[in-house]
């Protein structure tokens, strides 16, 4: 494996052109591919630090890419980035699935850019990156403000309570009882600043024997962009205080 060296895969010539100039500006090696069968094919050839890999490509796409790369012997250990210009999460959790170890939404900011690939630089087996950490949950007791529908067509707010937390969704303490399905605009207080997401409630149990009532919400999307940063940040941070 190439230290530093970098493969991007998408069929777009143009994002890998421009992707290519913030990462060699940057001092790092950048190899492209257009397509998932020939990105397979120079990943085993090149054996890079990082792959990034986009999610919708036409015919193999970038959830199949990600497959058959981490079925592989010859690339499975190399973490995959995954990138998709939709910011519906559902995209991160198959990618997570397929196996990526990081997710990110385009256009790709930059400075977003680099953090990411700075974090897998910095650890010194790819093999225990980001996805158990990412698909892991914490316990985090945070202030969260619920606003959902209301009577005659408006909206109220619930303030509630984290119990734990993950990138696909979140344990909420809730003082009143929120129907499974509802869709709720969460505003959640992480120590960095405020961050705003939308999230369904899947589950709730109001057999909790207290005034708290728990309700599991699945995250759909964060806006903007950089709020998703933020909440994956918070919780890189998190792991790493708990050694995941």
């Amino acid at each position: 494996m190439h230290e530093g060296s970098i493969v991007i895969i998408d069929d777009d010539p143009l994002f890998c052109d421009s992707v290519g100039i913030v990462l060699g500006k940057a001092g790092y090696q950048v190899l492209s591919a257009h397509d998932g069968p020939s990105g397979i094919e120079l990943v085993r050839a090149a054996r890079p630090a990082i792959i990034i890999l986009d999610m919708l490509m036409p015919g193999i796409n970038g959830i199949t890419t990600c497959q058959r790369l981490k079925q592989d012997p010859v690339t499975r250990e190399i973490p995959v980035v995954g990138i998709t210009a939709s910011l519906e999460l559902r995209y991160a959790e198959e990618a997570y699935h397929a196996g990526a170890e990081f997710f990110l939404t385009k256009p790709l900011a930059p400075e977003n850019l680099l953090y990411v690939v700075r974090m897998v630089l910095e650890r010194e087996h790819p093999s225990t990156l980001a996805r158990p950490r990412l698909s892991a949950r914490f316990r985090a007791h945070l202030p969260v403000r619920c606003i959902l529908p209301g009577d005659g067509g408006g909206t109220r707010e619930v303030e509630g309570t984290t119990a734990d937390i993950g990138s696909t969704g979140l344990l909420i303490w809730l003082p009143e009882m929120i129907v499974p399905g509802t869709m709720l605009h969460l505003r959640l207080a992480l120590p960095a600043g405020e961050v705003t997401a939308q999230g369904q409630v899947i589950w709730k149990d109001y057999r909790s024997g207290s005034q708290a009532i728990p309700h599991g919400v699945r995250l759909v999307r964060f806006a903007p962009e950089g709020d998703w940063l933020k909440y994956k940040r918070f919780l890189h941070d998190l792991a790493a205080k708990e050694g995941v």
